[in-house]
Order: structure tokens, then sequence, then C-alpha cells
């Protein structure tokens, strides 16, 4: 939601993110703990069965009309801009802003909080990953920097927790 907020989004757009975010990794429930909490790398089966996740979540959800709004997150959250992403290896404008955020905002929480499979990054290190993708052109440069506005508003005192 901070991202959104510096984004410069309607009150609803940033609720709707907001929740889209919580709801993001759903289809995760269908993962087998073997997979999701495996403390090796993922062999290439495993990883296809991962990466199953947002097709998964959106099957499940999509039943719900309240939750129409939320499905993009769920099912788009591990696309990128350059086509790199999954499910359907979307590129640039097919990916809407809302999504961007969501999706890098995940991709900086998986490096910063502590995972079975490799130690915890600091911010400025999963920072700094995050840049050398988007030179890459795995993300748009404006959304990266919003996403280290809100950081660094993050850790200045009275910033966002």
């Amino acid at each position: 939601a901070d991202l959104a907020r510096l984004a410069g989004l309607s009150a609803a757009e940033i609720e709707r993110i907001r929740v889209g975010g919580i709801l993001h990794d759903f289809g995760t429930v269908a993962i087998p703990d073997g997979i999701l909490f495996k403390r090796e790398p993922l062999t290439e089966s495993e990883f296809a069965v991962m990466k199953s996740h947002p097709v998964i979540g959106f099957a499940l959800l999509r039943e719900v009309p309240a939750l129409e709004p939320y499905l993009p997150f769920v099912l788009r959250h591990h696309e990128r801009i350059d086509g790199s992403g999954y499910p359907d290896g979307l590129r640039g404008a097919e990916l809407t802003l809302p999504v961007q955020l969501v999706s890098i905002a995940d991709a900086f929480d998986a490096m910063t909080s502590s995972r079975p499979y490799r130690s915890v990054r600091d911010d400025l290190s999963a920072i700094q990953v995050l840049e050398e993708e988007t030179t890459r052109g795995r993300w748009d440069p404006a959304v990266l920097s919003l996403l280290v506005a809100a950081t660094t508003d993050r850790d200045e005192p009275g910033g966002p927790d």
C-alpha cells in the first residue's frame, strides 16, 4: 500500500492493492509442504509445481465474485515486464501498475524475509539485486524508484512501519 500511495493512486486503488497483496500467494495452499519448505534448491519438476501456484490461486478464487478485483494480483504477481515471468510471460504494458507494485514488493519481501533455502538479505542488498534486475529489463525503473522511496521512508524515524 505504501508503494501505491507514493504512486499517487486513489484510496480505492490503494485498498485494492493492499488486499491483492494479502491474497497474491493464495495458491500456495495447494503446494505440498515438502516443496514449499524445502531447504535445498528445487528440482526442475518441483519448481514447475511451485510455478503453478498463481494459476491454482486464480482458479480457486475466481468462483467468488467479491474477489474478482484481486484476481490479477493472484495470477500475475510473478510476471515481469521483460517477459521472463510466469505463468504467461507477459511483457511491458500488459502488466498494470498495480500488479507491478505488488510484484516488486513481493520480490523485495522474499529477499528480506527468512526462507528455508537461503539467508535473509538486508534492505540495501535486496535493493541492489532489484537494481541489477531493472538494468536487465525485469522491472520498470519508475516502480523500483517507488520501492526505494518506500524503504527509505520506512527506515527513517517516523516513517511507515
